[in-house]
């Protein structure tokens, strides 16, 4: 399945399968999960698109953002084991 970053210094958008967190290629930052999914994304037109980029950089300085995409099936932690 794949999944979008948000870069939320820069704007940079990366898209990838199998990482759990990722860092800008541009600026080197963590960047955040977006809260929809890949195929929400694409279905966007660029101008939806950029008004999102620009609402995850307005929300970066004021609130937390995942910049850690779960995957419980995967986890054992995340399941409850901690063994």
């Amino acid at each position: 399945m794949m999944y979008v970053f948000i870069c939320t210094n820069c704007g940079h958008v990366r898209m990838v399968s199998g990482l759990r967190e990722a860092k800008c290629q541009r600026c080197k930052e963590m960047m955040a999960v977006y809260e929809g999914d890949f195929i929400d994304w694409t279905n966007k037109n660029q101008k939806d698109r950029d008004t999102i980029i620009e609402q995850y950089k307005k929300r970066a300085k004021t609130e937390k953002l995942i910049r850690y995409r779960p995957m419980p099936t995967y986890d054992r932690k995340e399941c409850g084991y901690d063994y």
